[in-house]
């Protein structure tokens, strides 16, 4: 696995990542961490390394913000394609409360027949772990037959099998 990971020290983090697989046919020279940055959608440049060290120190983290990263390696030619993407992760403070938000939200619409099967994924962060609940047409969505949802580490997935005409509708969910 060689997607970045990080564990906390006060405001800063250990990311650590894997070697790539190739290094293109010339030696690594070093690495590039590049940060996800929600409101622009964009990926930044944080820091760069020297050398072969699969690690890098990075400051003036805060806790309660989400967090993303990713690795490029490079070499006297240039740089590598980006690494998989982190896990999206927030550091938490003991005792403070981070209001939930959004980080992945179904699609605006979607368009299915009849008998098919049609699946609603959403995630959210925030301090505690926030619950998703999910709504149709504004009414709570229960677990009957034929509807599955399930807990995922950081959201929840609606499944509806075997559509109906009657599953036709507005489909949102809330945090709490």
């Amino acid at each position: 696995d060689n997607k970045p990971s990080g564990s906390c020290v006060t405001d800063s983090i250990y990311l650590d990542w894997g070697n790539p697989s190739t290094d293109g046919g010339r030696p690594i020279l070093g690495y590039t961490v590049e940060m996800y940055d929600l409101p622009t959608g964009n990926w930044v440049l944080v820091t760069q390394t020297e050398g072969s060290a699969c690690r890098s120190m990075l400051d003036n983290i805060l806790c309660g913000i989400m967090y993303r990263f990713r690795v490029r390696a490079f070499n006297e030619v240039g740089s590598s394609v980006p690494g998989i993407p982190s896990d999206s992760f927030v550091i938490d403070t003991p005792g403070v409360h981070v209001a939930p938000y959004f980080i992945l939200c179904p699609p605006a619409e979607v368009a299915k027949y009849a008998h098919e099967t049609v699946q609603f994924r959403a995630k959210a962060l925030g301090t505690p772990k926030p619950n998703i609940l999910w709504q149709k047409d504004d009414e709570p969505v229960f677990l009957t037959e034929g509807i599955d949802i399930q807990e995922e580490p950081d959201g929840s997935l609606l499944t509806v099998h075997n559509l109906q005409l009657e599953d036709d509708g507005v489909i949102s969910m809330y945090c709490c």
